[in-house]
């Protein structure tokens, strides 16, 4: 239970690095020292500005349409979840990393769409949950998740000179983390093209091929 306790802290202490607060660390467990905050892209140009970007609402879309927690306005411990989408699979992943009460959970989330033939639009037709844990025991995934600094790694769109979103084609990685006090989200695309130009890239490749070594699954690229 300490070794659990001492990572939530870890956890936060990235938080709070990445928003340049000084907090003492009971308030940033707690995450009752600072206003709530949010880290959703927008778009910076166009006829679009201000508004968040649309690969953000498509995963919200997701989220609701998978019954899973929302967690844009906080969660109570720490959640993170990495979705894997790949414009060409038949079927998707959603990996979801819970913190409850000093102790972790974990969860493989694989679905499918299918078209409505009558208007054409996109609906879940098979959803299967599996319950996991890491073969590495969560004491040593975590460490890992915080070396590759999964919490705090920029949206990839922000890093100067990366930039492969430039069709519908092509290897998604979304990024949501929760906490009581701040909700980030952030992606890289196709990424792989990129692993050897941007060490932030290199590591959210790293992180993907060690949930499919620790969980046991294939993403399907």
């Amino acid at each position: 239970m300490q070794t659990f306790i001492s990572i939530f802290s870890l956890a936060f202490l990235f938080f709070a690095s990445c928003n340049g607060q000084d907090n003492n660390v009971d308030a940033q467990i707690t995450g009752k020292s600072k206003a709530f905050k949010k880290e959703i892209p927008i778009y910076k140009d166009g006829r679009s500005k201000g508004d968040t970007e649309y690969l953000f609402k498509a995963v919200r879309q997701e989220a609701l349409e998978l019954g899973l927690d929302f967690i844009e306005n906080g969660f109570d411990s720490l959640q993170v979840r990495i979705w894997l989408g790949h414009s060409m699979a038949v079927k998707r992943n959603v990996v979801v990393l819970k913190q409850v009460n000093g102790q972790w959970f974990g969860q493989i989330i694989t679905y499918s769409y299918e078209h409505n033939n009558k208007d054409g639009k996109q609906f879940i037709s098979d959803k299967e949950i599996k319950e996991v844990s890491p073969k590495s025991g969560w004491t040593n995934f975590i460490k890992a998740l915080m070396d590759l600094q999964m919490l705090t790694l920029p949206n990839g769109q922000n890093i100067n000179g990366y930039n492969s979103c430039g069709g519908e084609d092509g290897i998604d990685y979304f990024f949501e983390t929760a906490s009581p006090e701040q909700y980030r989200f952030y992606y890289y695309c196709n990424p792989n093209e990129n692993v050897n130009q941007f060490w932030q890239v290199k590591n959210v490749v790293e992180f993907s091929n060690l949930l499919e070594k620790e969980f046991d699954f294939t993403y399907t690229k």
